[in-house]
């Protein structure tokens, strides 16, 4: 498990914006689990244990990494 877990940790970017090209591509939302007590104001904008169909035209991935290696990518709907 350490192995997988030192893996991934090096890839998170990139396991990240390919769930945000997966996300955009299929205009639904993917589900926040184990969310138990959330905030009355955030609730409301929450997903629930299923995948919500949304009409989005962009999605914004951000990364914060270690020792300041940060980037934020903004994916687009190409409509041509």
């Amino acid at each position: 498990m350490l192995v997988v877990g030192a893996i991934t940790l090096g890839a998170a970017g990139a396991i990240e914006a390919c769930i945000c090209l997966a996300t955009l591509h299929g205009r639904c939302l993917p589900p926040q689990i184990n969310t138990t007590n959330p905030i009355d104001v955030i609730a409301k904008r929450l997903v629930p244990v299923e995948t919500q169909p949304r009409p989005m035209q962009q999605v914004l991935n951000v990364n914060l990494g270690f020792g300041g290696s940060n980037c934020a990518l903004l994916f687009r709907r190409y409509e041509g």
